[in-house]
């Protein structure tokens, strides 16, 4: 083979490879961090009124801001969290000895230049730049304390959704509104998450809402926080939107999948059931940003 024939080949197996380590990189958080801002993304696109050709463009940029927005976090969570990765997660690529963290430096650097270049271009740089800065915050310690991991994860939620409404169009009152309402009680509900985690976090000291408050306490909370959206949604919507029969539906589906959180999270006590009551919350938190697209009308 000549040599001008192998470097488009070495080129590409390097980039086949470094598509694998971005997805380990990444693969673990996609649900929660890259797949509800793109559905905002669209729910705003139509929204805008915008003509259906361009929704091509607005989707693809939408991908991969997003695609960063998820990269830039996890790079610096297993450049920080190395050390514990090979003991719990030894297939990630750092842990695997697939990349260096040498590496990994050089990859989260470039990822935040071209995530921040992509805010700029987007008329969202606030929003891109407000990211970064919370990520640090959280990956440099502030995660191992539950009021902080709870508060950014409300916070992170309304950072990428209004970063998503305003890469479309400008933000309305509605939306803003819309947008408060599905992200102030996530602060609240996702501490059904470490229920699942307490024996791992105690070994790695880390100071979640369980660990401070307790299992009991933690269930009724996480509980009585998901019984009360419904009401919250009912009096919002209803001032913003008007109670009409697709805001009815809206409700109707918000108050059944909040009860199904609040019944497991009381009644079903392990590992694997609060696994996936936290699924449960991921679903929730989907089906409010989807329900958009006939309440943000």
């Amino acid at each position: 083979m000549s040599s001008s024939a192998a470097i488009p080949q070495m080129a590409g197996s390097l980039f086949l490879k470094e598509i694998r380590v971005s997805w380990l990189f990444t693969k673990h958080n996609l649900s929660t961090t890259f797949i509800p801002p793109v559905l905002f993304t669209l729910v705003a696109f139509r929204a805008s009124g915008h003509p259906l050709v361009e929704l091509p463009g607005v989707l693809g940029i939408a991908l991969i801001y997003f695609w960063f927005y998820d990269y830039v976090f996890d790079v610096h969570n297993q450049i920080v969290g190395v050390e514990e990765d090979r003991v719990n997660k030894p297939y990630r690529p750092i842990a695997a000895g697939l990349v260096t963290r040498e590496g990994a430096w050089v990859r989260l650097l470039l990822g935040m230049y071209l995530y921040t270049l992509i805010g700029w271009w987007q008329g969202v740089l606030v929003w891109a730049l407000a990211w970064q800065a919370m990520a640090l915050f959280l990956n440099l310690g502030a995660s191992r304390h539950w009021l902080w991991k709870n508060f950014m994860m409300t916070t992170g939620g309304i950072v990428q959704l209004y970063a998503a409404w305003e890469m479309v169009t400008p933000i309305t009152p509605e939306a803003s509104a819309y947008i408060l309402l599905i992200c102030m009680p996530i602060c609240l509900m996702v501490s059904c998450q470490d229920l699942r985690d307490v024996e791992g976090d105690k070994l790695m000291n880390r100071r979640t809402f369980p660990m401070v408050f307790g299992d009991r306490f933690t269930r009724w909370e996480v509980a009585i926080s998901s019984a009360m959206f419904p009401v919250a949604a009912f009096f919002v919507l209803r001032f913003y939107f008007g109670l009409t029969p697709l805001v009815m539906v809206t409700l109707a589906v918000a108050v059944l999948s909040c009860a199904n959180i609040a019944v497991r999270v009381l009644l079903l006590r392990n590992k694997e059931a609060d696994h996936r009551t936290y699924m449960w919350f991921t679903y929730w938190y989907c089906f409010m940003l989807a329900a958009g697209f006939f309440v943000l009308m």
